[in-house]
């Protein structure tokens, strides 16, 4: 596995866990909940993708995935406008 579907992954994970401490403390979910979908991200594997379907649906994974994107987005339009200069 390459280094950047490990950093893709860790990513993933890293902002998942981000997404639920946060509806936490807006207390939009309970402990039990949070506590569910910490059992699902197991689904994850090491790139930061899953076969689980439970898990390819549940919404904080999706709004990871969403977010690793537009950070690749931005680290591409910095790369392009540092080379142009």
């Amino acid at each position: 596995m390459s280094y950047s579907n490990y950093e893709r992954g860790k990513y993933i994970r890293l902002k998942m866990h981000y997404f639920i401490l946060v509806d936490l403390g807006k207390e939009k979910i309970n402990a039990e909940q949070a506590g569910d979908i910490a059992d699902l991200m197991d689904g994850l594997e090491t790139a930061g993708t899953t076969h689980c379907q439970d898990l390819a649906q549940n919404e904080y994974y999706i709004k990871a995935v969403e977010a690793w994107i537009d950070a690749k987005k931005i680290q591409r339009e910095r790369l392009t406008r540092s080379k142009s200069l």
